[in-house]
């Protein structure tokens, strides 16, 4: 996974257990790794008890397998965030748009890449 700041990504041999993040690599299991830039945004955020969901592409990968995306793309409504679900990103605190308004939302984008992560949210119920 990269941000819009670079960075590198690392690729699984196996699958991470859904609806949890992928571990950090331990040297000789590689994984996918948390963004600092990512996590120190998410830890102000709530620091500042902001409310906000992870949507898109990160929220994606949480459900499915990890892929490429560029940014990380946050939400603010109410009713989604009451069928969010809670996580942690790099140990911070967080919550991910649920399922079934993730594959809304990526079905009314219509873009390529968000067809193909609804293929592939939808393979996993």
């Amino acid at each position: 996974m990269t941000g819009s700041s670079g960075g590198t990504s690392a690729t699984r041999s196996a699958s991470p257990p859904r609806g949890r993040w992928p571990p950090r690599s331990t040297g000789s299991d590689l994984a996918i790794a948390t963004n600092p830039d990512w996590t120190d945004l998410l830890s102000i955020l709530n620091a500042e008890e902001a409310e906000y969901l992870l949507v898109g592409g990160q929220a994606a990968i949480f459900y499915t397998q990890p892929r490429y995306t560029k940014d990380i793309a946050g939400l603010d409504f109410a009713s989604a965030r009451a069928r969010s679900v809670e996580t942690t990103y790099g140990g911070v605190p967080i919550r991910v748009l649920g399922k079934d308004d993730l594959i809304a939302v990526k079905k009314a984008a219509g873009r390529p890449l968000d067809l193909f992560d609804v293929e592939r949210l939808q393979e996993e119920d």
